[in-house]
């Protein structure tokens, strides 16, 4: 099955964008793409840079 493609022409749509999900998009030449889901160990790994540098 394809998706169809949502097309977002200002940042406004951009913004107000909901499709009733939790899902996280990007926008790419004008076209929403979901981002997917970030590894256990990436977030570990973010949140230790954090704390590394707040302190």
């Amino acid at each position: 099955m394809t998706k169809t493609p949502i097309k977002i022409s200002t940042l406004d749509e951009y913004i107000n964008f909901d499709d009733g999900t939790d899902k996280r998009y990007e926008l790419e030449d004008g076209v929403l793409l979901e981002m997917q889901i970030i590894s256990q160990t990436f977030a570990e790994l973010t949140l230790t840079a954090q704390q590394v540098f707040l302190a």
